[in-house]
């Protein structure tokens, strides 16, 4: 991973914080995407520089296109290119089937599903003027099999998204 530039999305907490602090532990050039949480975000950059590494934090909500956007061009304009993208970003409402909202079902999808499509449309386009990269999705086990009846829109959201990077593959 020596000099690649990584950008992990959902990565000032969780796996993908360790995702990101793997990455740079391996010498990559860490972007660290965060929605609201700066100071966490920041408290990862700050780990990676401490570690030797180099790391900016950019807040992009992953289902927003113009974030999204903007987030690319952000780690292009600061490292130079995109060799590889981590989807973790995610989330799940916890909620039985007829208390879901059509608002839970939207945030849900959006985020686990349309996330992902516009990050890796936007990873790829960039990718593709440097002569390519990778793109790697952090998925669950809910997109094969009903996990909680508690979590329809993630187990359908995962099941998209498992097509959706078999889709990219081909």
């Amino acid at each position: 991973m020596k000099d690649q530039v990584a950008v992990v999305t959902g990565s000032s907490r969780g796996i993908g914080r360790g995702v990101a602090l793997n990455l740079a532990g391996e010498g990559a050039r860490v972007v660290v995407n965060y929605v609201n949480r700066k100071d966490k975000a920041e408290e990862v950059v700050e780990e990676i520089k401490s570690l030797g590494g180099e790391s900016i934090a950019c807040q992009a909500d992953v289902s927003n296109k113009e974030q999204v956007d903007a987030m690319m061009v952000e780690a292009v304009k600061t490292f130079g290119r995109i060799d590889v993208l981590v989807n973790n970003a995610g989330i799940v409402v916890f909620k039985e089937f007829f208390d879901f909202t059509e608002e839970d079902w939207d945030y849900t999808t959006n985020t686990n599903v349309k996330g992902v499509f516009l990050c890796s449309q936007a990873a790829a386009r960039q990718m593709m003027k440097t002569g390519g990269g990778n793109i790697v999705g952090v998925a669950s086990i809910s997109g094969e099999k009903v996990t909680a009846t508690t979590q329809t829109a993630y187990c359908a959201s995962k099941g998209g998204y498992h097509m959706l990077i078999k889709c990219m593959a081909v």
